[in-house]
């Protein structure tokens, strides 16, 4: 049983590091500057990504000086679980800069994993052969310390890859290779707690399940306020105008589209506010449409899309993207009648982690995997 108050984290750690790595190198920790902030993680995504809303009063922003060349430490504690968790991020966009004195602006900073850039320095050239998992090990040691999950597969690679990008290299082995398991549905991402290859399918059959519910206050008595079922109910369900639309929004901090997948063009793009060279990032890739094993990739990857829809409930650091939902939806305060549509078993394909002051939600994207088998 966990108790508490439902949705409760703290920041640890929100450190700004100019010169990282190098004897001048200069931290600031700024956990009082800043307003809020969100983290994404996305099954259809490689790496983690955020923005925070920073009010800033020591006039960091000129004389650290914060760049696209500063990198932030974020360090959280869930005081329900115990968890504590932490990661490196790099800044590559600033906006909505406001001087509301000589002494105090406001803006927000846009950043994303390290592990994106340290991947870009890497360039693979060579020919892959042997174990599929093994290869997909190797690439993810080029440029990553973080601890990888990675699913058993008999499928033997033979290609080569040409100087591509390290954080390129999964995804291509992923859309191409032709993969043993019946179904074949690899996605490449990060958590909190490191990178997974997982096939989805996995995930569905095996994977970590957590309970969502609505009107889980009408099943008990009300001093047990502070207990689990805070934390599994559903404070909000959003779903698409057009509840099979071909596209997967999630929105980001302040509104701003940050994550698309378009599975008619089979292509992924990480979009946040601008067209800056970093902004831009293709994940998936229909490289092999003559191979059946990547058509039925893209088939699942776009029937999951397909069927989505948002929850948002208390956050707890134990639910990472990947997981399952058991998703118990009831009509108004009816205690006997579900909701056919959105109740049932459900893939947790993204969450937004959002944080202010010491306030955690988790809006949760849900999709739908029966058509998958």
């Amino acid at each position: 049983m966990i108790s508490g108050i439902p949705g409760k984290l703290s920041t640890v750690e929100f450190t700004l590091i100019n010169n990282y790595g190098t004897s001048q190198e200069e931290r600031n920790d700024i956990r009082s500057m800043v307003i809020g902030f969100a983290l994404f993680e996305n099954i259809f995504c490689p790496f983690m990504y955020g923005s925070a809303k920073i009010r800033d009063s020591y006039s960091l922003y000129s004389t650290m000086p914060i760049s696209t060349d500063t990198y932030i430490l974020i360090r959280l504690h869930d005081p329900m679980t115990g968890k504590q968790v932490s990661g490196m991020y790099k800044i590559y966009k600033i906006s909505d800069f406001q001087a509301e004195s000589q002494k105090l602006q406001t803006y927000i900073i846009q950043f994303v994993s390290a592990e994106l850039f340290s991947s870009q320095r890497v360039r693979v050239n060579k020919h892959i052969t042997g174990n599929v998992p093994t290869a997909v090990q190797e690439i993810h040691k080029l440029y990553s310390n973080k601890p990888i999950e990675i699913d058993k597969d008999a499928a033997k690679a033979n290609l080569y890859l040409p100087m591509i990008t390290a954080h390129k290299a999964i995804p291509f082995l992923l859309d191409t290779i032709k993969w043993k398991a019946a179904t074949p549905d690899y996605c490449y991402w990060e958590t909190f707690y490191g990178f997974r290859c997982k096939s989805i399918s996995s995930c569905v059959l095996n994977g970590t399940v957590h309970d969502f519910s609505t009107n889980c206050q009408l099943a008990r008595s009300q001093e047990d306020t502070f207990q689990y079922a805070d934390f599994i109910k559903i404070d909000d369900l959003v779903a698409p105008q057009a509840f099979d639309s071909s596209y997967m929004i999630a929105a980001g901090y302040a509104g701003e589209t940050v994550f698309t997948y378009n599975p008619l063009t089979f292509t992924t793009t990480f979009e946040p506010l601008g067209e800056e060279p970093l902004a831009r990032l293709s994940v998936h890739s229909d490289n092999a449409r003559d191979y059946i094993s990547a058509s039925k990739r893209a088939q699942i990857l776009s029937r999951i899309c397909e069927t989505y829809y948002y929850i948002n409930v208390p956050g707890l650091l134990t639910r990472s993207s990947g997981d399952m939902a058991d998703v118990t939806i009831y009509n108004g305060n009816n205690m006997n009648v579900k909701d056919a549509t959105f109740s049932g078993k459900r893939l947790i394909c993204g969450i937004a982690h959002i944080i202010n002051a010491d306030e955690y939600k988790q809006n949760i994207t849900l999709g739908d995997y029966t058509l998958g088998g």
